[in-house]
């Protein structure tokens, strides 16, 4: 528990991935990879409940053999065109009828394996600003997104109007993308926004310098077991 408010880990773990097949159980540095976002939040003393939402018995059976509950998800929600918002909502939900509520729910995907227990308690003590209704990771954008270029019938032009690509990078703005590491949110705010987006409300940004891998194929798999392992 955060001061009162209490606080669920979900941890969304489909079984039908296209990319790499059986990734979320598959051994990550001498675990499970849908195990490590599990002991992490364990080891949180901010977070109440963890739950894996999940379509897949096998991931189910890890799930429960590393401490964690299970929501088994229905079909609409399982898909690859899934939407994660939907999945919050049906957890939420099924809990409610359990008799539990929660005041924020953290999102840690299986698939973003390269946080660290301090990145998700900064970003829960981040809500000590009453103000706030919700916080996630970002990653300074490499390169700057005035050195993007769009092309349209083989010509090429500054994808932001007016840019000038070829400044110095110390020049140049800044700019940040969402790395998915963390996602924290109000539930009061989240169920009742209309958009399926996670960063709700009044957002802050905590920005990290981790080299963030989002795993998708074998190459993203073997790359953030590499980073991780050194």
């Amino acid at each position: 528990m955060f001061k009162t408010s209490r606080i669920l880990a979900l941890i969304p773990a489909r079984g039908g991935s296209k990319g790499l097949p059986g990734k979320n159980i598959k051994d990550f540095l001498g675990d499970p990879l849908v195990a490590r976002p599990i002991m992490l939040a364990k080891k949180s003393d901010y977070i109440d409940k963890i739950v894996v939402s999940t379509d897949s018995h096998e991931i189910a059976k890890v799930a429960r053999e590393y401490g964690s509950d299970v929501s088994m998800r229905p079909d609409d929600i399982s898909g690859d065109t899934a939407v994660v918002a939907d999945v919050v909502r049906y957890t939420l939900d099924e809990l409610q009828k359990e008799g539990e509520t929660f005041d924020y729910v953290i999102l840690l995907e299986a698939t973003s394996p390269m946080r660290d227990l301090d990145i998700i308690n900064t970003c829960i003590e981040k809500l000590d600003d009453s103000n706030i209704d919700s916080v996630a990771t970002f990653s300074v954008a490499d390169p700057p997104p005035t050195r993007i270029w769009k092309i349209e019938k083989d010509i090429a032009s500054p994808f932001i109007e007016g840019a000038d690509p070829w400044l110095p990078r110390q020049k140049q703005v800044e700019g940040y993308y969402l790395n998915g590491l963390v996602y924290i949110f109000r539930v009061e705010t989240f169920l009742h926004g209309s958009s399926n987006t996670l960063f709700v409300g009044n957002g802050a940004a905590v920005v990290t310098d981790v080299h963030c891998v989002d795993i998708d194929t074998l190459e993203d798999f073997e790359l953030a077991e590499t980073l991780l392992g050194k």
